[in-house]
């Protein structure tokens, strides 16, 4: 399945962990580890992934300020993509290290 057709339902994510990942996005000490998603989801995109996640701007809002280099429907398949990335990330983070 193409990455624009991919919902978050395909990435096994609820809505209620969509809210909580968007509120842990915008938390300074998550900003590496939202980095490290978006440059690999979609490394040339990441900087606009990273900036829309961590401040809840929106394609809309960003395309007025500044050229962003993909459709508004790549954007957020990306941004998906991105949240899904964060989501193992944080779930990795968090499991003990087994020695």
């Amino acid at each position: 399945m193409r990455t624009r057709e991919k919902q978050f339902r395909h990435y096994g994510i609820c809505q209620e962990q969509v809210q909580e990942l968007l509120i842990l996005a915008k938390a300074e000490e998550n900003q590496e580890l939202l980095q490290k998603a978006a440059e690999n989801s979609c490394a040339w995109l990441s900087e606009y992934l990273i900036r829309s996640l961590s401040s809840g701007i929106g394609y809309e809002q960003m395309y007025k300020q500044t050229y962003i280099p993909a459709t508004k429907a790549d954007f957020y398949a990306y941004r998906r993509k991105t949240l899904a990335a964060f989501n193992t990330l944080l779930l990795d983070a968090e499991e003990p290290h087994k020695t």
